[in-house]
């Protein structure tokens, strides 16, 4: 972010390169095939429940997360939001460890509704997790918090 770089996604983004990485670039470019999955945060209830109980790496992660978050000027909801969308048969799969849900990813309407601006498709249309290649995903949608 302060060498004003581009951040392009070839194949995965997940998890910090996903709430962090991508977000902090100049511009966001995703190759048409790329997965950029989300998959919780500081601000999801698990670890909320620590930072209020006062558990000090969760507080200090909150406490990070937050300034970043005010930096850029993204709600944090980006990252946490999709927990509770997960489909229910996707769930129970989880829950007999049958498969694993991996995260979930917004259509670039809803990136630009949390406030990710600036991103950019490379090589057609970018369809994330809508096209089924990455199993344990799915598409979420935007949410106020």
């Amino acid at each position: 972010m302060e060498n004003n770089l581009d951040v392009e996604i070839v194949n995965t983004c997940a998890s910090s390169c996903a709430n962090h990485v991508f977000p902090a670039g100049k511009r966001k470019i995703l190759n048409s095939d790329a997965v950029l999955l989300w998959h919780g945060s500081s601000f999801q209830p698990d670890i909320d429940a620590l930072v209020q109980s006062g558990d000090q790496f969760a507080q200090e992660w909150r406490e990070t997360e937050t300034t970043f978050w005010k930096r850029i000027g993204l709600s944090p909801n980006i990252a946490t939001c999709g927990l509770s969308q997960a489909p229910a048969f996707g769930r129970l799969l989880h829950l007999l460890r049958i498969t694993s849900l991996k995260g979930f990813d917004y259509s670039i309407k809803d990136m630009h509704r949390f406030g990710l601006t600036g991103v950019d498709v490379s090589g057609g249309q970018w369809s994330g997790t809508t096209s089924g290649k990455f199993r344990g995903a799915f598409r979420a949608k935007f949410c106020k918090k």
